[in-house]
């Protein structure tokens, strides 16, 4: 399954719509998109014990989805598991926070209509 999404306007990352894949019954989930965030790693894997420790094949979509969005609008800042990022963070805050936007305006400006084009070709 593969969805595309618009990050919350409060979010770290505003105005990026984002492209996340999951599998599962193989537990796999990850995004699409490039992303700067602090539980995500280079490969878009998702950092979060509901997809880890916590993991069940019973685990709805709305779930996994809704854990999805609350890591768009609130970063797990201390439970890392992109440690380049998260040093960056605390190291300055602000510029940071212009990196990332930096970032969403480098990778994740793809509209959702685009997203559904080319997921679906």
């Amino acid at each position: 399954m593969q969805w595309s999404g618009k990050a919350p306007t409060a979010a770290p990352i505003p105005g990026g719509h984002f492209c996340y894949i999951s599998t599962p019954m193989r537990n796999t989930r990850r995004f699409l998109t490039k992303i700067k965030h602090p539980s995500v790693n280079a490969h878009g894997r998702i950092c979060h014990s509901i997809f880890d420790r916590d993991w069940t094949s019973d685990i709805s979509t709305t779930a996994l989805l809704d854990t999805v969005y609350a890591l768009l609008y609130q970063p797990e800042y201390s439970d890392p598991v992109n440690t380049t990022t998260i040093l960056r963070f605390h190291h300055d805050a602000v510029e940071f926070a212009d990196e990332v936007r930096a970032y969403v305006h480098n990778h994740a400006l793809t509209s959702r209509e685009d997203w559904k084009t080319a997921l679906l070709d």
